[in-house]
């Protein structure tokens, strides 16, 4: 598992999740403000976190629930 440390733009705020893999690129939500954001994490190094609408992070989450469901079958 790895710890990342991510500090929300908005606010300041510093959060932080754990992932399996030290690569990520996928939404964020910072717990204080609630700010969604899309973040590349790769060698489990913060690349880019930009807004993201909710639309944007509904669109994300339906692709990836299509790509489980097509690697299980």
């Amino acid at each position: 598992m790895f710890l990342v440390k991510i500090t929300c733009p908005k606010c300041g705020t510093e959060g932080g999740f754990s992932i399996a893999q030290p690569s990520y690129k996928g939404p964020y939500k910072c717990w204080k403000c609630r700010e969604l954001l899309n973040i590349e994490l790769e060698g489990n190094e913060l690349i880019s976190c930009k807004p993201l609408t909710a639309d944007e992070a509904a669109q994300m989450q339906r692709e990836e629930e299509i790509r489980k469901q097509s690697n299980r079958g």
